[in-house]
């Protein structure tokens, strides 16, 4: 990369990584009447299905967090896309609740890991000059995706089916995941110290 650029590949593709992770996340609340009938559950349930996606992220977050710091982010990034596929993918060839729900609760758990990396991620692939630019870029794919990407994706669920919904997320990630291994370049992890330790940051208030 040359000094005082942006080299697009790399932020438009984590752009998109923001992008499908807020629909991945955002998805069951526009149909939830097809989730109900073709599940066979209550509307609470239903909203469960949203619940324990941000539940299982908050309670992962912080360890899984922790225990990654030091990896590849490239590959750390890859096994959270390659988890955001399958917990789709689990829900879309759902047969009961049960499965459902730990499709959705893959997807919460990658979803703790992956907002704070991608952002530091992107950081690390440009120079001082740019880093506001970089973050403020890849973060814009979580408007983006709430504003564009689920009336589109939630049309598929209502006028098509809403397997194919999450079928199609799921494959969009997969796809994701594919050209993430072939353009974005190695950036090493954080040595793991008392800053990042688990310990730490729970008895920040802030974070409580």
């Amino acid at each position: 990369m040359e000094k005082e650029k942006i080299y697009w590949p790399n932020f438009i593709l984590l752009l998109s990584v923001t992008f499908m992770a807020i629909i991945s996340e955002l998805i069951p609340s526009g149909i939830l009447p097809e989730l109900t009938q073709g599940l066979k559950i209550s509307e609470t349930q239903a909203g469960n299905l949203l619940g324990f996606y941000a539940i299982a992220s908050a309670i992962f977050s912080i360890p899984l967090i922790s225990a990654t710091v030091g990896f590849s982010r490239k590959k750390l990034l890859l096994g959270l896309l390659m988890g955001f596929a399958l917990g789709n993918f689990l829900v879309g060839i759902s047969t009961s609740y049960g499965i459902a729900l730990l499709g959705r609760m893959i997807g919460g758990i990658c979803a703790g890991i992956l907002w704070p990396m991608v952002a530091s991620f992107g950081m690390k692939l440009t120079d001082k000059a740019h880093k506001g630019f970089a973050v403020a870029f890849i973060i814009s794919g979580t408007t983006f995706g709430m504003s564009l990407g689920l009336p589109i994706f939630t049309a598929i669920g209502r006028n098509i089916s809403w397997r194919a919904e999450f079928f199609a997320v799921s494959l969009i990630i997969f796809i994701i995941g594919i050209l993430t291994y072939f353009i974005l370049p190695e950036v090493s992890g954080e040595i793991r110290d008392r800053t990042n330790s688990p310990f730490t940051l729970i008895r920040n208030k802030g974070v409580l």
